[in-house]
């Protein structure tokens, strides 16, 4: 989804109540059938996020709450703890593209279950891949055990990735 310049914040308050401390937006009026005082905003998109329409264009919950509470309104917001759904204040914080895709989870089809770690056959060791603090790819080795691989791979990513590794 293309992202679009945001709503006013008055534009916002004047269609919908958002709490900080549980994420959850409510609408403040009555326009159709789905849009009904009082009950939940938004609905989730095929990838698990929640976006509400306003004016004939889509805007994401966590942007908007990001934009209520800072002022702000980042190239991404991040969500700090993975769950897609969870729009609480204190779980959404301003991040790059790169630093967005750091904290992405480990993909479903994943053989080990760690991100950047795989078996490799031809040298019979476990092999440990990340990225650096640019986005350039960087090998880490090879290893006899899948601890030693994961372990050195947390290191890599808490000192290149800051609060944004995802082990």
């Amino acid at each position: 989804m293309r992202k679009h310049k945001l709503p006013s914040a008055e534009e916002i308050d004047s269609l919908l109540d958002y709490n900080p401390e549980t994420g959850v937006f409510t609408w403040k009026v009555t326009k159709s059938g789905w849009v009904v005082k009082g009950r939940p905003a938004g609905s989730k998109n095929n990838n698990g996020y929640l976006r509400v329409g306003i004016g004939r264009r889509h805007y994401f919950l966590s942007r908007i709450a990001f934009f209520l509470c800072t002022g702000e309104s980042p190239e991404e917001v991040d969500h700090i703890n993975g769950d897609r759904t969870d729009n609480r204040a204190c779980n959404l914080r301003a991040a790059s593209r790169h630093e967005n895709c750091l904290n992405k989870s480990v993909r479903s089809d994943s053989r080990t279950g760690v991100k950047g770690v795989s078996w490799r056959p031809d040298v019979k060791k476990w092999s440990a891949r990340s990225t650096d603090s640019s986005g350039k790819r960087v090998f880490l080795g090879y290893y006899r055990t899948i601890r030693d691989a994961v372990a050195v791979l947390n290191d890599f990513r808490r000192e290149q990735h800051g609060e944004f590794a995802k082990n």
